[in-house]
């Protein structure tokens, strides 16, 4: 699957980015191993790993703070993708 987010702003993308974590909540649900990476591993990865864990319950913050424990680093991530994750997150939680 290949998944390209475009602006944070746009409706188009909130929706795409609903789709596309659903279907990667039902591969994880079948025990299957899903990675996510961008250009450089650190922004854009970073949000959609931390949209799935939204779906999944985790809020924001804490989807954040996974990601950085699991990845040993900082996520460098900027106050307009946490506030978009955080309105994600509660919008479209998984049943």
């Amino acid at each position: 699957m290949s998944f390209f987010p475009t602006r944070l702003k746009t409706d188009r993308y909130l929706i795409r980015n609903a789709t596309w974590t659903h279907s990667l909540i039902l591969l994880v649900k079948q025990g299957k191993s899903v990675a996510i990476h961008g250009r450089a591993g650190i922004g854009r990865s970073s949000m959609l790993c931390a949209c799935l864990l939204g779906r999944q319950g985790f809020s924001a913050e804490s989807a954040f703070q996974k990601i950085q424990a699991a990845r040993g680093y900082t996520v460098q991530d900027t106050a307009e993708q946490r506030k978009w994750v955080k309105s994600f997150a509660s919008r479209f939680k998984s049943e």
